[in-house]
């Protein structure tokens, strides 16, 4: 069975200044359990508990048994979470013709 319970990263590695106006971004690690599918981590809700993540704070997701690592990004905060993006972005869908 799936967890749903939201996920928290409490650990803050690194805060970088984005802007002379003093917008700000963090990046963040967590150790995701076994029981969170990687779908899951792009569903607000399971970021539902993470006040202190803002839009532009990047989250390093590791799964416990090592089936992925990846890097995303706060996209904007939702109601009930945190919409999360690839870090560096990719294209809705490949152009056949390139």
């Amino acid at each position: 069975m799936a967890d749903t319970k939201p996920l928290n990263p409490t650990h803050c590695i690194d805060e970088a200044l984005l802007s002379a106006d003093g917008a700000k971004a963090r990046t963040w690690f967590v150790i995701v359990p076994a029981s969170r599918s990687y779908a899951s981590l792009f569903l607000p809700a399971t970021w539902a508990r993470c006040p202190k993540i803002s839009t532009h704070d990047i989250v390093r997701c590791r799964a416990v048994d090592g089936s992925y690592d990846v890097m995303l990004v706060a996209a904007m905060r939702a109601s009930g979470g945190v919409k999360m993006e690839f870090f560096a972005g990719r294209p809705g869908r490949l152009d056949a013709t390139l």
